[in-house]
């Protein structure tokens, strides 16, 4: 006894198990499934952002429409379906341009951190070794050395850990602008 099988593309898939796109390898309903998980993460992030922030994004009307409404619901359940019908949503916009632009706004992008992690060691370094102004007047010669100056003065003659605190702050600010505009 002989079977055929005959298969009509443009059929609807009967297998729920795979789903076909044009153009594309089938994925896996696991696949799928991580998929929809990586979008409502990523939900979830943006609606910890400010309205501000989300402007800025540049987000379609519907997902900031959808993102407003998650602020507003109190419930725990009604959140939670909200957020899966943010990852619906999503499934039609690049994601990965909303999560580039995202880290960037937060500043988790490479250079930032990059940025961040020389600014520390040079306020290391700035502190603890006389010389260290003008290397870094040198490497950087936008800098305002007098200003600079000023502010390891203060930190040398504060003895307050309070105010000593703030002051640190204030040269690492200092420091990691002057690397930003570098």
């Amino acid at each position: 006894m002989q079977c055929s099988v005959s298969i009509r593309l443009d059929a609807p898939c009967e297998n729920h198990l795979l789903t076909m796109k044009p153009d594309t390898e089938p994925t896996s309903k696991s696949s799928q499934k991580r998929e929809a998980t990586r979008l409502q993460q990523l939900g979830k992030r943006l609606t910890e952002l400010t309205p501000d922030q989300l402007q800025a994004l540049e987000l379609p009307d519907l997902l900031l429409h959808a993102l407003g409404e998650h602020r507003r619901f109190s419930s725990r359940e009604a959140k939670r379906r909200q957020l899966q019908f943010i990852g619906r949503i999503m499934r039609e916009i690049d994601a990965d341009e909303i999560v580039a632009r995202l880290d960037e706004l937060q500043g988790a992008s490479a250079q930032s951190k990059r940025i961040h992690h020389q600014a520390e060691q040079w306020r290391e370094r700035l502190l603890h070794d006389p010389d260290a102004l003008t290397q870094f007047i040198v490497a950087y010669p936008k800098t305002n050395p007098q200003q600079m100056r000023q502010q390891l003065m203060k930190i040398h003659g504060q003895h307050d850990p309070k105010h000593l605190t703030r002051l640190r702050r204030e040269l690492f600010r200092s420091i990691k602008l002057t690397l930003e505009r570098a």
